[in-house]
């Protein structure tokens, strides 16, 4: 953190002295590009008497008139109320005199200006989409209503407001400003006047002072120019930035002459350009004359695009002025987005759009096709727009065709039911297209009812066509004449509906033809998604159209969701047949009915005659052109042979099967179970008093399985139980009840549908496959843990041929084909439903459940790869965790299983989930009291839980079950065991945790020397040991020592284990910091970099290392100078951390540490104040006022006390934290000599001029003799004592003089010399202006 030029926002005035000049459009067309580069803007509507700032953001503002939106007026109307209330009620009324009170002199008996100034309050945002960090917001000039507005500004008593104190408020105002944004443009009242004075001289850094070219408004323009310098340039050097506006080529002579007359009149206060650009100035800074925007209020951002040029460019090459060269161009805006909003901008004539996008509800989907299907045959362009997306659990998409809609370029036909009007987002497109089109004059919508009731209000208007009960001649008429607008009475319309009519089947039309189809399911819910995929499956051929396969488990529901499209899209058929597919005998018979509806004769002919006369008759169409046959419950393909006519397009077949193998015959939908959300919404559609979350704890605990859950809705509504003693009953009695009771619409029980009867009599290997399989967990199981030994010495007993992989499969075919588990090749796992391995297991008796729990244990056992802190093998140990508690492996006494729990609670740590280490250990060790607090595994376990509670910050406890069970181990097992050492590793960590860092050196060197004698130098163990040296010797104060340590250890993890390894990874970033220390920047950026990349890939983003390394990454950027990359990667990493590690993780609390500091580099010195102020909270309320992490904190938030005008509290602050780091760390360690330099500038800023060159010195000579005279530290420390020096003005003073002359020169030839450094660094180009340099102590972790 350096206290450098970004230290507070810039303030610009655009100013004119007349009207008319595009004052106000060169402001917003300014901020926008400002915005559009990342950057804060605020814009303020100064222009009290005459406000319009707001029309250029209408489209932007949320209250686009802002009836409601309290803003400038507001602001110094409360504060002047305020300030007579309360000098009122303290006697003081008649004390003031007049005119304005010295400026910062303030009133004691009045507000706080700083807090009625805070504009935060009244500033309102902009939906602009913007980059990150970019914001575009608004201060009005007040609430516009027209009854009192012009009242409450006419009334306004600025000298009063003056008297009060009101010097103070606007410049607190000011402050607050800059504070919060990057660059605040004002909009200023034109003319002169009190509140014009306050725009052009309390308020800005820069005036814009714009005018036109003629003789009127140069002079006037310059008079101002004059008049600021005149009131300002002793107080404060306001740059003043002459803009000739609207500028026109025409008459070239007349212009000429103003542009001499306005470069001879500003010449006075170009002084800010250099002599030979002033040329370069004017023609840089001219806004042409476009007389297309004289119409409306369009920002040229969206009005034009870059090549279209002339005044977009213009623009550009002023905000580059403005700015200094730091933006130069609009950041790109998606075309798509910019032609939206210009839309929005622009006062639209009415248009006719060929291009029509039809919205819809899933329910009427067949009406959405009917729609498409006349208007493409009618010449239109039409296209489905489904208003629900693919994922009922994400936030609404918007649909298909809404932007461009909204953007002019087409129309959206909504199709209005009870169930589109139900929907949320429906209101959400509705509220968007009437904020466009208020009156539906333009016709961006076309609402049409496909049902009897009428909508609400707000979704049409009374007169909205009807298409639902009338013919079909009928609906195409209206339609064609709701989207041509034209008369229905024409003889051309009339004669293209006969046609369309005759070509497409209106909704609501039966089937001629019904057959075997079984009743309809009145209380169908959910599977929006898959129907809508099964129907566009089924509509995508043109020339051929494949049998649709529905597959799945049995229960889930295959049979309810042909059944639902049956009836859904039967309007789209001539002939609809249902054919029981259980058998084939069964199939003839089900055509052979059909037979008689296709005008097949039957006499003398047999069965399989026939039903080829059925076929040959389905595919000529003959006499029915489109029909749908469904087969139900098809077992496998072959059943099917020569009984499945040809499909193509109206000649559509669905099949229903447990069986997946229909890839070569079918395409295939695989039906799953229900989502949450339709489990919850069918419990509740025959429960309508069930509360969400009631319905939410029933699904639960029937794993969303839709045969369970259908059962349970008639269960509850039958029997009214409460619902508490409903889940108690599932949870005790599930088996029971799903043998005893059936669904509705369901033939059998569910525990009959999943009998294993039938496998047991063909394949016995695979029913004792499923029966094991049913001991696990319900998470995918992986396939190769079923082949191993303890696995085939189970099944060899039922068939022996299976040592043979290749007959294993068979077993899985015959599995799958039952529809009792899935199988994905992909990740080669067996996945069974909780409720059907509920089943299972209870179909075994009490010993057999035993003998089976216990082969599933020794499976688990045997699956153990052995090395958890190998990310290779986290995959693995992720695969067999979920199966830990569904096996109750913790109640097994075998030492394969123990060790392979151990294994997994070490692998949960190392790979970042501390949480869950945590939660697997605690319930584990209930469990293994039974073998005693000495139990070699007792103690391994709780070292790993020692480990979890160190890495959830929860560092004290950490450490005594640490310290416990090395003192243990040590009597018990022996210092040299691997499970003693180990722990011994683990206490030093845990004793820097809790500040004891001598003695975590002291452990950890003792530890070094054990481990390398038990296990070598190069073991990892070893390596591990090291490091925990190197952390010990850095946070110690010996940070060479810990450099080569570190050095060394890295290089040798990537020669055994390779970069990507999670500890090769730990060790980089144990270097880079390190390198970082050591001020060796531009090594460290290269690593980190590298590291980070690796990291995301190898570990993901939210593991702690890569949280580290994020964290290193951004501290690099800043002390680069980077401040957006630091700031921006603080911040994700900020907002990660808070997700996966919680506010008050050690990890946590130092990404907040550095993000304050970057906030305060970017320019949010308040933000990154308080954010200070709530880390420090939390360090103290976390680890005590006297822990290092917590002082290093401290010393960060003296700087931004000071930085933003707190300097009593910021030198309190700091003199507390120097001594604490003295007595803690001692006065030379780094830490100690950095909040030494940081406390002689608050001792400096509070006038305690000859203690801060005490203490100043005394950081130099410190600094300079610990990191060396090129440090960056060592240099601030010498530049920071010569601005000190330079500041004498005692008897001494020339020789302090003197002194100060040469340390800086050494300093600013040191840093500019520095390769780390160079002359554009922010510290280099502090020390050139002799600023006070302010170091912040990089956030400590363990």
């Amino acid at each position: 953190m350096t206290h450098d030029d970004r230290g507070r926002g810039t303030i610009i005035t655009f100013y004119s002295f007349k009207g008319g000049t595009g004052r106000t459009m060169a402001l917003v067309n300014t901020a926008w590009i400002l915005a559009s580069n990342g950057l804060r803007v605020l814009v303020v509507d100064w222009d009290l008497e005459a406000p319009g700032l707001h029309t250029y953001l209408q489209p932007l503002l949320a209250d686009p008139d802002l009836t409601e939106s309290a803003g400038v007026i507001e602001m110094v109307s409360d504060f002047a109320r305020r300030s007579v209330a309360q000098r009122v009620a303290s006697g003081a009324e008649n004390a003031g005199a007049a005119g304005p009170p010295p400026r910062g002199g303030g009133h004691p008996d009045g507000p706080d200006p700083r807090e009625l100034a805070r504009v935060d309050r009244y500033a309102v945002g902009t939906e602009l989409r913007l980059p990150p960090g970019g914001k575009l917001d608004l201060l009005p000039a007040g609430v516009q209503d027209p009854d009192t507005y012009a009242v409450t500004v006419s009334t306004f008593d600025w000298g009063t407001f003056y008297r009060m104190g009101g010097a103070d408020f606007l410049t607190a105002l000011r402050d607050d400003m800059a504070a919060r944004y990057d660059y605040v443009l004002i909009d200023s009242r034109t003319g002169l006047s009190d509140t014009a004075s306050i725009c052009t001289v309390v308020m800005p850094d820069i005036v814009v002072d714009c005018f036109t070219l003629s003789r009127q408004g140069v002079n006037g323009a310059a008079h101002v120019a004059r008049s600021v310098r005149r009131n300002s340039h002793a107080q404060r050097d306001i740059r003043i930035v002459p803009v000739p506006m609207r500028v026109e080529d025409a008459g070239r002579d007349r212009l000429e002459a103003g542009r001499h007359q306005a470069r001879s009149l500003f010449a006075p206060f170009l002084d800010w350009v250099p002599a030979d650009e002033q040329d370069q100035y004017w023609s840089s800074v001219e806004i042409p004359y476009k007389p297309s925007y004289a119409y409306e209020e369009i920002p040229a951002t969206v009005g034009e695009r870059r090549q279209d040029g002339t005044l977009l460019a213009a623009f550009e090459r002023l905000t580059a002025r403005l700015t200094d060269n730091r933006v130069t161009r609009l950041n790109n805006m998606p075309e798509p987005y910019r032609r939206t909003l210009r839309a929005e901008y622009e006062r639209t004539a009415p248009t006719l759009r060929k291009d029509f996008y039809v919205n819809y509800a899933a329910t009427d989907r067949l009406w959405a096709d009917w729609t498409v299907s006349v208007l493409r045959a009618a010449g239109y362009e039409a296209t489905l727009a489904p208003i629900e997306g693919d994922d009922p659990t994400a936030a609404p998409a918007t649909p298909a065709g809404l932007d461009r809609t909204l953007a002019g370029e087409g129309r959206m036909i909504v199709l209005l039911s009870p169930q589109y009007t139900a929907l949320p987002q429906a209101r959400e497109i509705w509220h968007q297209v009437r904020r466009r089109d208020p009156s539906g004059q333009i016709g961006l919508v076309v609402p049409l009812r496909v049902d009897d009731s009428p909508p609400p209000p707000e979704f049409a208007p009374s007169a909205t066509v009807s298409l639902a009960g009338v013919t079909a001649e009928e609906a195409v008429v209206r339609l064609l004449t709701v989207v041509d607008r034209g008369s229905p009475t024409e003889p051309g319309p009339r004669a293209t509906a006969v046609s369309l009519a005759a070509a497409t089947r209106l909704p609501g039309t039966p089937p001629q033809v019904i057959g075997g189809r079984p009743q309809r399911n009145v209380a169908f819910t959910g599977r929006r998604t898959l129907i809508e995929r099964l129907r566009d499956s089924l509509l995508a051929g043109t020339t051929a159209v494949l049998p649709q396969a529905l597959y799945g488990l049995g229960g889930v529901g295959k049979t309810q969701v042909a059944l639902e499209y049956a009836y859904r899209f039967e309007s789209d058929y001539d002939l609809v047949w249902w054919i029981n597919a259980a058998e084939p005998t069964q199939i003839r018979q089900d055509l052979n009915s059909l037979a008689g509806h296709l005008g097949v004769p039957l006499g003398g002919k047999d069965l399989a005659a026939i039903c080829n006369e059925v076929l040959d008759k389905l595919r000529r169409g003959t006499p029915h052109a489109r029909w749908l046959l469904v087969y139900d419950n098809a077992e496998k393909p072959a059943d099917l042979d020569g009984l499945v006519p040809v499909s193509g397009p109206g000649h559509h077949i669905l099949i229903t099967s447990r069986n997946p193998a229909w890839a070569e015959r079918a395409a295939r939908i695989e039906v799953d179970l229900f989502t949450r959300e339709e489990s919850v919404a069918l419990l509740r559609r025959y429960n309508q008093a069930l509360e969400p979350a009631e319905a939410a704890r029933v699904a639960e605990e029937l794993g969303d399985f839709p045969l369970a859950v259908s059962l349970a809705a008639a269960s509850l509504q039958e029997s009214a139980m409460p619902v508490a003693t409903y889940v108690e009953m599932l949870r005790t009695q599930m088996t029971d009840i799903l043998r005893n009771q059936s669904a509705p619409d369901y033939p059998t029980s569910a525990a009959a549908s999943w009998s294993l009867d039938r496998l047991k009599s063909r394949t016995p290997a695979a029913a004792v496959l499923l029966q094991l399989c049913a001991f696990f967990g319900p998470d995918p199981i992986p396939r190769d843990m079923l082949s191993s030994r303890p696995a085939l010495e189970l099944l060899e007993r039922h068939d022996p041929s299976l040592s043979d992989p290749l007959m294993m499969s068979r077993l899985y075919g015959e599995i799958v084909r039952n529809g009792l588990a899935q199988v994905d090749q992909r990740t080669d796992t067996l996945t069974l439903h909780r409720l059907i391995q509920r089943v299972l297991r209870d179909q075994l008796s009490q010993e057999d459940q035993s003998a089976m729990r216990e082969r599933a244990h020794a499976v688990l056992g045997q699956a153990n790869p052995k090395s958890p802190d190998e990310s290779e093998s986290w995959r693995r140990y992720s695969a067999l965790l979920p199966h830990l508690w569904p096996t109750r492996a913790e109640e097994s006494d075998a030492l394969p299983v123990r060790q392979w729990i151990c294994d997994t609670v070490r692998y949960l740590w190392r790979s970042g989930d501390a949480d869950t280490a945590n939660r697997t250990a605690e319930r584990v060790l209930t469990s293994w009291q039974r073998f005693g607090e000495d139990d070699a595994l007792v103690l391994r376990l709780r070292t790993e839980l020692g480990n979890a509670l160190r890495d959830q910050g929860r560092l004290p406890e950490a450490y005594e079950v640490t310290r416990d069970v090395y003192e243990r181990g040590s009597r018990i097992l022996g210092d040299d065991h691997p499970y003693t050492l180990g722990a011994a590793m683990s206490l030093g960590a845990d004793l820097r945790g809790v500040g004891r860092y001598a003695d975590a050196m002291e452990s950890d060197r003792a530890t070094l020397r054990r481990t390398r004698r038990v296990f070598g130098d190069g073991h990892p163990r070893t390596l591990a040991a090291a490091n925990n040296l190197a952390v010990s010797e850095f946070l110690s104060g010996d940070r060479q020592a810990a450099r080569d340590t570190n050095r060394d250890i890295l290089k040798q993890r990537r020669e055994i284990s390779g970069p990507d390894e999670r500890s090769t990874l730990n060790s980089a970033n144990n270097f880079n910091r390190d390198l970082r220390a050591a001020g060796r920047f531009q090594e460290a950026r290269k690593l980190i970099e590298d590291t980070l990349k690796r990291s995301r890939r190898a570990l993901g983003p939210e593991h702690l290392v890569t949280f580290r390394a994020s964290l290193g990454a951004a501290i690099i950027y800043r002390r680069l100078g980077a401040y957006e990359a630091a700031h921006k990667l603080t911040n994700d990493t900020y907002e990660q951390a808070l997700k996966e590690l919680g506010p008050d993780h050690p990890d946590t609390l130092a990404i907040a540490s550095n993000l304050a500091a970057d906030l305060y580099d970017r320019g949010e010195s308040v933000r990154g104040r308080e954010l200070a102020k709530e880390t420090l909270d939390r360090y103290e309320r976390k680890f005590g006022p006297d822990h290092v992490f917590t002082l290093a904190c401290a010393n960060n938030l003296s700087i931004l006390l000071r930085l933003t005008g707190e300097r009593d509290a910021a030198r309190e602050l700091s003199t507390r934290t120097f001594d604490r780091f003295r007595r803690l760390l001692g006065p030379r360690h780094p830490y100690t000599l950095t909040c030494m330099l940081n406390h002689a500038t608050d001792l400096s800023e509070s006038g305690d001029h000859e203690r801060a060159l005490a203490v100043g010195r005394e950081a130099y000579e410190g600094l300079t003799e610990v990191l060396g005279p090129d440090h960056y530290l060592a240099i601030a420390g010498a530049s920071n004592l010569a601005v000190e020096l330079r500041r004498d003005d005692s008897d001494d003073a020339e020789a302090r003089h003197e002194e100060a002359a040469g340390l800086h020169a050494e300093a600013e030839r040191r840093a500019t010399d520095s390769p780390e450094l160079g002359g554009d660094h922010p510290l280099t180009r502090a020390v050139t202006r002799w600023q006070p340099i302010d170091a912040d102590i990089e956030p400590p972790v363990t």
